[in-house]
């Protein structure tokens, strides 16, 4: 259970970081 936590953590620490990159990625295009 604790196992599944941990990687459901990761999980949407790992996706706000790609939402983040992509953001960051795009304004650097733009700027």
């Amino acid at each position: 259970m604790a196992v599944l936590e941990g990687g459901v953590i990761l999980f949407f620490v790992l996706k706000g970081f790609m939402k983040f990159r992509i953001v960051h990625v795009i304004m650097l295009h733009f700027w």
